[in-house]
């Protein structure tokens, strides 16, 4: 077995090369998944690891339920990185060709000395790449044909013939807003009673400050009876990567790293030198814990002023979207846009924090004033919608309306703490008839979190004779949309509400569709009196 922890940079680079290292990954999801395709494709061996012989079979057969889109493609067509990054996204912009775009939205940028401003088109060369949808799954079985890579629901054994253990189980919070840690405790137990002498073991889930250090320590060295710092390594090292967009963002980006002691930080940082992205090594595990949580959190309040300048911005009859655009000429100023709110680590990771901080005898408040007016945003939709149905002198009652987008994000199919589902289930407590679309969800997942809900097709049949179209998430599709087009197949009189800054109001008023949009004005602008 490799020796990680006594090995160099350069020593362990050539190990995972050479195929001479073995990884275990403890859990397959939206992170252990991509990395223990990418670690197959950089030469080591995986073992991954699930809860079920169910989930280990799918994995061994090559299926997986993550989409990802791998835009390091488009480096590989010749586009090259630009110094501006997306103001919807957060991510560094590309540039292939004559298209600078955003390589996780798609949409095209233009890019000043004072800023970037996002249009509403889409790139064709990412529309290109995101019509195969299946990269990740294609990499999951090129890499199971290299006899590298298996999955079982044996996580003892597969460490006791590791030489690295990755942890990366859910890290929830339960419906008193308190982090649920039951399966990364069950997670480091499985681990501790298979670990062995000089295996480093790097935990990547999102925990409170002091959790690698205390309880996953504790349960290594309790199920092993070994010591770590000195008989095997412990470190905590999170990803960063924005889901849709990880293949590309785990080659690339940089990460840090803290151990327990230097040695044990430097030791993971020298695995994951077989990525391009630098890596930087701090003492403390916990400084890394709640940097992971202040990078999400920053993210969280950022977009929860936006959301608060665009609801002012409607009352006020001033356009919030080009308000922030012409705020963020100024280099000092980066206000991301307003919009719902979803998945997995946003809505919780304020918690994550929040309960440590508050068991220590400070209450923050900030930040959750912040997760709770975003947690409030599919509330002011289902009232514009109620506000813009009235409008049309249509009864909301036994009204018909169209969702469109069932995901959290752009081109993914997540469902995880999705905004869509309080805006259906708002719906239907006011008796509205629901018809709903998403081209990336899968139906066992939709029938899990959606209950009872009418799913169709295609755009085309969810907004035939509706009343109301409700474009909840800013897939590629959608982005093609115009009002005239949705005019053509909706009921007479008809209303879009617009969460995602798609449908241009002044098309719309031109083609007799009453409109309303997340931060346009609802009226003229107010008079100086």
């Amino acid at each position: 077995m490799a020796k990680i922890l006594r090995m160099s940079k350069e020593a362990t680079v050539e190990a995972v090369r050479g195929g001479r290292v073995t990884i275990c990954v403890v859990g397959l999801g939206y992170i252990g998944l991509p990395l223990a395709v990418l670690f197959v494709q950089e030469g080591a061996r995986v073992k991954g690891c699930v809860r079920t012989e169910t989930s280990a079979e799918r994995v061994n057969r090559g299926e997986t339920h993550v989409t990802e889109h791998d835009v390091s493609a488009l480096l590989d067509e010749g586009a090259h990185l630009l110094e501006g990054s997306c103001p919807n996204c957060g991510v560094r912009l590309f540039e292939l060709e004559t298209e600078a775009f955003c390589p996780c939205c798609g949409r095209l940028a233009s890019v000043t000395k004072f800023g970037v401003h996002l249009q509403d088109k889409v790139a064709e060369a990412h529309a290109r790449l995101t019509r195969a949808r299946q990269s990740l799954q294609d990499l999951l079985k090129a890499a199971l044909k290299t006899g590298r890579l298996s999955a079982s629901t044996q996580t003892a054994q597969a460490t006791r013939q590791s030489d690295v253990v990755l942890i990366t189980v859910g890290t929830p919070i339960d419906n008193r807003n308190i982090p649920n840690y039951a399966d990364l405790l069950s997670a480091s137990k499985n681990v501790g009673q298979g670990l062995q002498k000089d295996t480093l073991v790097i935990l990547k889930s999102t925990v409170s400050p002091g959790t690698t250090e205390n309880l996953v320590r504790s349960a290594l060295e309790e199920e092993s009876q070994l010591k770590s710092g000195n008989d095997f390594g412990l470190a905590f090292m999170p990803e960063t990567i924005k889901e849709g967009h990880a293949l590309y963002e785990f080659r690339n980006l940089p990460r840090i790293v803290g151990g327990i002691t230097t040695r044990d930080a430097t030791a993971a940082a020298n695995l994951f030198s077989v990525f391009k992205g630098p890596v930087y090594v701090y003492d403390q595990a916990a400084t890394i814990e709640a940097s992971k949580l202040f990078m999400n959190i920053y993210r969280d309040v950022n977009i929860a002023l936006a959301n608060e300048f665009a609801l002012a911005c409607e009352k006020m009859g001033v356009d919030a979207l080009q308000a922030i655009n012409a705020a963020n000429i100024d280099p000092k100023t980066h206000i991301l846009t307003p919009g719902l709110v979803g998945g997995y680590c946003l809505p919780k990771d304020t918690y994550h924090f929040t309960h440590s901080s508050e068991r220590v005898g400070y209450s923050p408040q900030l930040m959750t004033l912040a997760r709770q007016l975003n947690s409030g945003m599919p509330s002011h939709i289902l009232d514009l919608t109620e506000e813009v149905l009235a409008e049309i002198n249509v009864n909301l009652r036994g009204a018909g309306v169209a969702l469109l987008g069932l995901g959290f994000k752009a081109n993914s199919g997540d469902l995880r703490n999705t905004p869509a589902k309080p805006i259906y289930e708002g719906l239907l407590k006011r008796g509205v008839n629901v018809k709903a679309q998403d081209p990336f969800a899968q139906n066992d997942q939709v029938n899990q979190v959606f209950q009872g809900i009418n799913r169709v097709g295609s755009v085309e049949e969810a907004v035939r004779e509706v009343s109301c179209t409700i474009i909840v998430t800013d897939h590629l599709e959608y982005r093609r949309l115009t009002a005239k087009k949705l005019k053509r197949l909706m009921a007479a009189p008809c209303a879009i509400v617009d969460a995602r800054h798609i449908i241009d109001p002044e098309e719309a008023r031109a083609a007799g569709v009453h409109v309303r949009s997340l931060g346009k004005p609802t009226r003229n602008p107010p008079s100086n009196e």
